[in-house]
């Protein structure tokens, strides 16, 4: 037997050498259409379905609240989270939760590392099922305690026990009272947990002690027989008496009226916490779509190709039959012969689609500050054991197809030539027709992404047109000092001194709040002050210092900037945008008139200035509602200001210049440093990598398209040799030959371009959430794809049209 299965393997690897140009497009064919499905397939994998490392992970949920006022996530406090716990019945534990943050941890000998933490209740180690390899975990009655893992253990404190050493968690002191052993995560899956605290230690660590502890998620395991709609209706039900009886004495009125309007939620957490399956679920789920067409393309560009061949090798297979092979043993042989092509493809997807994962998950990683991104490998448990299987079906695939043109034929007629060799028939054109119309898709999906990420690039030209660089400033651990006013003023004024630095400002938001997924926070709400036109949309607060609109060179079109005088003792002020503008006073003048800030800590403001509309909160939103307010009015909120500096000179001099100023002013760290072109590209990341995926899909079919017209056409002409040389012999013209094979292309394309058209309306219709500033049925992008085509397909029908104009009749005719 395996004598055998050698003798067919080395026939077909002659066979297949003797027709190098089949074999080399088959297999380039399969290593593109199958690397690249294996590619998204490993991103989809490591991204999506991953769940955390614990036991019976579908029993874990998460209680989250929603603040509708203000669209950002509500608060549990603990009084009302201990209350609850006691009387509800549907968990079998439960726990407040905050993890995905990273904390300077230092140890007393003096190593410090920066660690991903977790801060938890007690219940949340039975929660995630964790085991001790030392120590014990904390309880209630702890507070300045840590447990950390293993791996943090060795990076630490390298051989030594770890129990019992004194650390710093961002200057506040902990002891380590625990290690967990090898093999737990945590919950967020985009890093690994290195230290689990108490929400003690944290509150001290980045917050006012003073202030009620609280987390803005709770996770639980429910109890055994009970389901998550049985747990939410039973949190609805019992939280809100619950929590009107245990509200904080500390809360303001304000804090108070936001906090019972919280809406409560229960959802699962089997696939825990993961940023980066949030951001790219959806795109990823689109891209294996895409990638699914591309390999229906491949399939039936493989289909046409093989059925071309399967014509020219008929007489070969006949004399094989005369002389005795049973059609199951030549059937055999032809499997043999896909199985080989298919196996060698398999073998060269393999590195693309590695190459393709590093490309790609570099090009996520542009722009990301502090924010890990999880490991990407075709795994040999599922990814790759699905990539094995299917390249083995498409071999068989093409040895069935083979086998049926070839080895069902009559034998007698083939030895005399009749149907030695012949056309394609209705079903070989038919698969190039839905190769064009299936790859009309794919271009037309990569013309609407690239237009996409074309349109919210122009929206702001601003920060990618200026060389501006950028970074927070943020206090040191333990600094609990409130910045006086004067502190922003020396600061933008020593960013705008410094060699190679032409101006300097400070804003607290933009354009930070570009990479949010989510709704903006509106945590004030306006009114015109005389109580006419209330606002139905959200409106964006921002706190900006004087010259900040000049940096980025945002038009004002009335009224006059901010400035350093509009302090605390002064009325309140602030400049509004147009759309803004329009909105509170369509019928006259915004400057001088005042707007309202609702609720408890009502004031009027007063309008001072208009500022043309711009992407202030979000690159898709080009006319949002903006109240820009003046940093020294807002001395509270601004304590963590973005600080620009526009720069004219070398960007390490102005770097460089930019730490000396900062550092010199005392108290003040700073994150890494960014310039603004890199920071829109990092928030374009998604939509860069939909398109540029999009691009390569679509860039590979119409390659696949010209090859496989241009392998129907070729085979074609030489079935078609003799009436070819009978027309010459006759008196035709080359052009007329050149036409008549041409011809048979467009017969190819025009119907699938015709059918193909429709169904990329139909698919540009289910992506439409995906796109912006471009219709699905956009006209421009359906006919630009269209014309590739036929201009694809009129270059691949020319070279065997014009081979078929140099046809010699005298040699063709002798071959009667």
């Amino acid at each position: 037997m395996w004598d055998a299965l050698r003798l067919d393997v080395r026939h077909s690897f002659r066979s297949l050498r003797r027709a190098p140009s089949f074999s080399l497009i088959v297999i380039i064919t399969l290593v593109l259409a199958v690397g690249a499905t294996t590619a998204v397939g490993s991103l989809l994998n490591a991204i999506v379905f991953r769940r955390p490392a614990v036991p019976n992970p579908e029993q874990l949920v998460t209680l989250s609240a929603f603040e509708p006022g203000a669209n950002v996530d509500g608060y549990f406090y603990r009084d009302t989270f201990n209350a609850y716990r006691a009387v509800q019945r549907s968990f079998a534990h439960i726990s407040m939760y905050s993890g995905g943050g990273l904390m300077r941890v230092e140890a007393r000998s003096g190593g410090s590392e920066d660690a991903s933490t977790e801060t938890v209740s007690p219940d949340y180690f039975d929660i995630v099922g964790a085991r001790l390899s030392a120590g014990r975990f904390f309880t209630e009655t702890d507070d300045a305690v840590a447990v950390i893992s293993e791996g943090f253990r060795r990076r630490l404190f390298g051989n030594g026990p770890g129990i019992g050493e004194a650390i710093k968690i961002n200057a506040v002191p902990a002891t380590v009272i625990g290690v967990v052993a090898d093999g737990f995560d945590g919950l967020q899956l985009d890093e690994t947990t290195d230290i689990i605290v108490p929400f003690a230690v944290i509150r001290a660590a980045t917050g006012d002690a003073s202030k009620p502890l609280r987390s803005r998620v709770v996770v639980g395991r429910l109890a055994r027989g009970v389901s998550i709609d049985t747990a939410r209706a039973e949190l609805l039900t019992r939280w809100p008496s619950i929590q009107s009886a245990t509200l904080p004495a500390a809360l303001t009125e304000a804090d108070r009226e936001a906090l019972l309007r919280q809406r409560l939620n229960v959802a699962s957490l089997a696939s825990g916490f993961s940023a980066a399956r949030d951001r790219y679920g959806t795109t990823l789920w689109l891209l294996l779509a895409l990638m699914g067409t591309l390999l229906a393309v491949a399939c039936a560009n493989l289909a046409g190709l093989t059925l071309a061949r399967s014509l020219t090798r008929r007489h070969q297979v006949a004399i094989r039959l005369a002389l005795g092979g049973s059609p199951r043993r030549v059937f055999w042989q032809l499997l043999v012969d896909g199985l080989l092509l298919s196996t060698v493809a398999f073998a060269g997807a393999l590195p693309l689609a590695w190459g393709i994962v590093r490309a790609v998950r570099a090009s996520l990683l542009v722009g990301r500050t502090g924010e890990k991104f999880p490991t990407v490998t075709p795994d040999a448990g599922g990814v790759l054991a699905a990539t094995a299987l299917l390249t083995v079906v498409i071999g068989l695939a093409i040895g069935v197809v083979s086998a049926w043109q070839s080895v069902a034929v009559r034998v007698d007629e083939s030895l005399r030539g009749r149907g030695t060799t012949g056309s394609l028939g209705r079903f070989g054109r038919g698969l190039l027709v839905a190769q064009v119309a299936l790859s009309m898709t794919l271009l037309v999906g990569a013309g609407l992404f690239r237009a996409t990420l074309a349109h919210l690039r122009a929206n702001d030209t601003s920060l990618q047109s200026q060389r501006i660089v950028f970074t927070r400033a943020f206090r040191e651990p333990g600094d609990r000092e409130l910045l006086p006013p004067d502190y922003y003023r020396t600061l933008v004024s020593g960013l705008g001194h410094m060699p190679g630095a032409d101006a300097a400002a400070l804003s607290v938001y933009y354009p930070t709040y570009f990479g949010l997924t989510g709704p903006l926070p509106t945590d004030y709400h306006y009114t015109r002050a005389d109580g006419i036109t209330p606002l139905d949309g959200p409106v964006l607060t921002e706190f900006v210092s004087p010259g900040f609109f000049d940096l980025f060179r945002f038009q004002r079109l009335q009224g006059r900037d901010v400035s350093w005088d509009d302090g605390l003792e002064k009325p309140a002020v602030a400049l509004v945008s147009a759309s803004l503008a329009r909105a509170l006073f369509p019928a006259g003048h915004a400057v001088g008139r005042q707007i309202r800030i609702a609720g408890p800590q009502r004031r009027d403001v007063e309008i001072i200035g208009v500022v043309a509309d711009a992407p202030y909160g979000k690159l898709d939103d080009p006319r949002p509602l903006v109240v820009f307010r003046p940093i020294m009015q807002e001395v509270a909120r601004a304590q963590f200001p973005m600080a620009y500096v526009r720069a004219s000179g070398d960007l390490a001099t102005v770097r460089a210049g930019y730490t000396r100023v900062v550092k010199a002013l005392g108290h003040r760290s700073l994150r890494g440093f960014i310039t603004s072109s890199e920071w829109v590209n990092g928030v374009l990341r998604q939509e860069r990598f939909t398109a540029g995926l999009a691009t390569f899909a679509a860039a590979i079919t119409i390659m696949l398209a010209c090859m496989g017209v241009y392998g129907l056409l070729a085979y074609s002409v030489t079935a078609r040799v003799r009436e070819i040389g009978v027309r010459l012999a006759l008196g035709a013209r080359r052009g007329t030959v050149v036409w008549m094979i041409v011809r048979d292309g467009l017969a190819i394309a025009v119907p699938g371009v015709l059918i193909g058209a429709p169904c990329a309306w139909a698919s540009a219709r289910l992506v439409r959430a995906q796109l912006y500033g471009i219709a699905p049925d956009d006209p421009r992008t359906l006919l630009t794809a269209a014309a590739i085509f036929l201009a694809t397909v009129l270059a691949a029908s020319l070279l065997p049209a014009l081979r078929a104009s140099r046809v010699a009749p005298i040699e063709a005719l002798r071959e009667e």
